[in-house]
């Protein structure tokens, strides 16, 4: 008999994610013994077994979009589901989280919010997110999106939501804020390279990221 799982991570990478959980789950979730053994990280790249079956996880290769799905207690996608091909399959993936899991779905996303909070707060500015234009991040998937699948048939009413903001964006001079200019997979603002950008101090901050808590309802 398969060994019931606890925790599942996609796009596991070296079990980051993982340790995250392990460490400060009751934070968010019930407070309760998380053994590695009982943790399975899932990544397309093999090269990532051994950093993650050294720490006494579970490894499967395999890409979300084709993982045959396992019940869990929690699932996890951290800063994974931007890089798969559409906001779409995204959604899809959420959906089979949601299915599988016992007790709830952590989700750490990097912001493309358009609305009032961030991207629309630097547009104007002739600024943007590093992140908001990198080939490696084909769907853009943010907190609406996540409501979206929450409010359909199979999950209303079954699930709370909660998103809280991480990485505080102060002002323009936060290196992870460039130009328009500047190339489309630019990680950090180089002023020689991407030209002069407006100085502006944020009062609330944005958010680079956010925590989105998902819980079943028992």
């Amino acid at each position: 008999m398969a060994k019931h799982l606890q925790v599942v991570d996609l796009g596991t990478k070296k079990g980051g994610a993982i340790g995250v959980f392990i460490k400060s789950h009751g934070l968010y979730f019930d407070e309760e013994a998380i053994k590695p053994a009982n943790c399975l990280g899932v990544d397309y790249n093999l090269n990532h077994k051994a950093d993650v079956v050294k720490q006494g996880y579970q490894f499967q290769q395999a890409k979300a979009e084709d993982y045959n799905w396992r019940s869990a207690d929690y699932h996890l996608a951290f800063d994974f589901l931007e890089h798969l091909p559409d906001v779409e399959t995204s959604k899809g993936v959420l959906r089979e989280m949601l299915r599988h899991s016992n007790k709830g779905v952590w989700l750490r996303l990097p912001s493309f919010e358009a609305d009032r909070t961030n991207i629309a707060r630097l547009a104007p500015l002739g600024l943007r997110f590093s992140w908001t234009t990198w080939s490696f991040h084909p769907s853009h998937f943010c907190k609406e999106h996540v409501r979206q699948v929450l409010a359909e048939p199979a999950f209303r009413d079954k699930f709370s939501f909660k998103a809280k903001g991480n990485m505080p964006v102060k002002s323009t001079a936060h290196p992870r804020i460039v130009t328009k200019a500047a190339p489309a997979d630019a990680a950090n603002y180089d002023g020689k390279k991407h030209g002069p950008k407006a100085t502006l101090t944020f009062d609330p901050p944005l958010y680079g990221q956010w925590e989105v808590l998902i819980k079943k309802k028992l």
